[in-house]
Formats: C-alpha cells, sequence, structure tokens
C-alpha cells in the first residue's frame, strides 16, 4: 500500500501544479481503459461544456482493458501525432482487479511531466458513488462479487437505473458534481494520510482541470 500511495502521490502532486496553469488554449489527451462508461463520461462532459473536440481528444474502446495497454496507447498516440503538442495526457485507470496497475503507474511516471495517471480505486464507479455520499470503508470482494462489483452495489443504492456502459451519466450527475468534489477531495486527504488508497480517486482533479477551460 504504501509504495502505491507513493507512486500516486508523485503523480498527483504533478497533475495539481499543471492545473494551477490557465485551462484556456491548452490541448489534453484523455486515454481510458474502459470501452464505455468511461469514454462516454469524458465526452458528455466535454459537449455539456462546449469544449472543442480538437482541444480534448477521448480514446476509448481503441485503447485496450487494463493499465498498461491504456499506457501504451496514449504513448504510441503522442509518438504518432504530428501536428500541436499535448499539453497533458491523461490516464484513466481503476485499480479493480488489474495485476499490472503498478507497472503502469511506474511507466507513467516515467514517461515525463506531461503523462498523468487518474486513479480510482477500486474502480469508476467509486467516483460516481461520491456524488451521493462520502464512503470511507474500504471495498472488500467477497465469494460472490468482485471489488467492482461491491462498489456497483454500494452505487446502485443511490441510482437504481445505473447501468455499465450507458449514455447519460454525466448529464445525470453533473448537479452534484461540487458534492462529488468536495467528497473525492476529502477521501483522498484520508487516503494520504492511512496510506490505505481503498477508497479513494483522482477523477475530482481531471473534472476541475476541464471545468477551468470554459
Amino acid at each position: 500500500m504504501g509504495i502505491e500511495k507513493s507512486r500516486k502521490g508523485k503523480g498527483v502532486g504533478s497533475f495539481e501544479r499543471h492545473k494551477g496553469s490557465k485551462a484556456a488554449g491548452k490541448r489534453y489527451l484523455i486515454v481510458c481503459e474502459g470501452s464505455k462508461t468511461e469514454p462516454n463520461y469524458f465526452k458528455e462532459l466535454r459537449h455539456d461544456l462546449r469544449l472543442k473536440s480538437a482541444t480534448i481528444e477521448i480514446c476509448g474502446e481503441e485503447c485496450g482493458s487494463d493499465p498498461v495497454s491504456v499506457y501504451k496507447y496514449a504513448a504510441k498516440v503522442v509518438d504518432e501525432n504530428t501536428g500541436a503538442k499535448y499539453d497533458g495526457i491523461y490516464c484513466i485507470v481503476d485499480k479493480d482487479n488489474h495485476k499490472n496497475l503498478d507497472e503502469a503507474l511506474d511507466l507513467i511516471e516515467a514517461h515525463g511531466n506531461d503523462f498523468f495517471a487518474v486513479l480510482s480505486y477500486p474502480c469508476f464507479e467509486y467516483w460516481l458513488l461520491l456524488h451521493f455520499k462520502l464512503h470511507r470503508n474500504s471495498f472488500i470482494r467477497t465469494a460472490k462479487k468482485s471489488i467492482g462489483a461491491m462498489v456497483l452495489s454500494e452505487l446502485k443504492k443511490h441510482d437504481a437505473t445505473y447501468e455499465k456502459g450507458t449514455n447519460g451519466t454525466w448529464r445525470r450527475y453533473k448537479d452534484k458534481l461540487p458534492t462529488a468534489i468536495a467528497n473525492s477531495k476529502e477521501i483522498k486527504k484520508i487516503a494520504d494520510r492511512s496510506g490505505n488508497p481503498n477508497p479513494s480517486s483522482s477523477v475530482h482533479e481531471l473534472v476541475e482541470l476541464l471545468s477551468a477551460m470554459v
């Protein structure tokens, strides 16, 4: 846990400094491991905030379904890019049951200051749960449910209609965004103090960054 916290802390620290710069006029690449939920969320955010698609590029199902695949795809897009450089490349990854998360975090950290890991522990649905409550207890898998399924079950107590991969999540949740950001910042402080990132999310940092572009 301590090593993971240290790696994540370093990445998020750089992210915070980057976020402090003026976002308007910047160009960002967002690469998601999810084939639908995460890319749909950020595409809907981009549309709702009227951000230019040429400024915020979002990749989803073409990236693969694990953290290392997300990093490799992001690096490939950057290497092949012949136009204006990206001011930030954000890899949206989950802890979940991925065994190569530490490898991905090492690769992202080694790539340089423009690459950032946006990590949710255990999964992206925890960020959505924070729109409703500050859930402090760690999620533990059971004999019948994965750790991600445990988060989903908790989310469904507040949003029974939610299904992974559906459209409209940003639209339905955006009015609760201030609550989510406040809760996410608070749980991040708790996770950093305890050295236990389960649960936590840094999605709020990217959402704040994009919102500053308006």
